[in-house]
């Protein structure tokens, strides 16, 4: 029976051991759905997964979004921790989860998760919000979330910015909130870690250090654009 797989991207390594596990025993690799694929992701005789939202490989899609991994990392976010390490039993192998997940639980990780099976719900249903199996919705989703992304509110800034983000893999894995209150020195310093969230940032700081943090953000989004100009 044919099978298929979802995940978020993107280098295709779930994809790529899936497929050379299957292909040993005589079975063909699995059709895959990515929301995203970066640049550099090899095809190792099994081919590539199919990309929803960007395709850096041939540069399609909706690559050039600050945030949007970051955001879909916390949303599916499973209820459990990261996978520290295995342990060998008696009838096979078991993981060992890391503690990271009760700091999302009492975030309220279960309402978010709630909360985006009611949507996506109803937009199945719902035919006068989705007239037709072909309509795209792609690009106005990315336009809400640069919204959010650049531009949160007071209570938004406060809440998604509180989010314990775990980064990491297995027991190095470490915990950090993705947005917090600045000082105007901070607009001299790195950003605290990969996936800091600069609007939630700039809306949790005072005035002038907002001022500050935005000039930053401003010089750091157009550097890469005169990068790829310059070629």
């Amino acid at each position: 029976r044919p099978i298929g797989i979802v995940d978020l991207g993107t280098g295709a390594t779930l994809y790529n051991g899936l497929s050379a596990i299957l292909s040993s025993v005589g079975r063909p690799a699995p059709t895959a759905f990515y929301l995203g694929l970066r640049a550099g992701v090899a095809d190792d005789g099994h081919g590539v997964p199919l990309a929803f939202l960007y395709n850096a490989l041939d540069s399609t899609g909706f690559k050039r979004t600050p945030g949007l991994l970051t955001l879909l990392e916390m949303v599916c976010t499973d209820d459990h921790g990261s996978v520290a390490r295995y342990l060998e039993t008696e009838t096979g192998f078991e993981p060992v989860f890391a503690a990271g997940v009760a700091g999302v639980a009492d975030w309220g990780l279960a309402t978010v998760h709630e909360t985006i099976r009611t949507v996506a719900g109803e937009l199945v249903l719902a035919a006068d919000l989705v007239p037709h199996r072909h309509v795209d919705l792609r690009a106005a989703a990315i336009d809400a979330f640069g919204l959010f992304w650049r531009s949160p509110t007071g209570p938004e800034a406060r809440v998604w910015g509180a989010y314990p983000f775990e980064d990491g893999w297995g027991s190095d894995a470490m915990t950090h909130p993705i947005a917090q209150r600045q000082l105007p020195t901070a607009a001299v310093r790195r950003q605290p870690h990969r996936h800091w969230w600069h609007g939630g940032a700039e809306r949790l700081s005072g005035p002038s250090t907002r001022a500050l943090l935005r000039l930053r953000r401003s010089s750091l989004e157009l550097a890469p654009k005169i990068r790829a100009r310059l070629g």
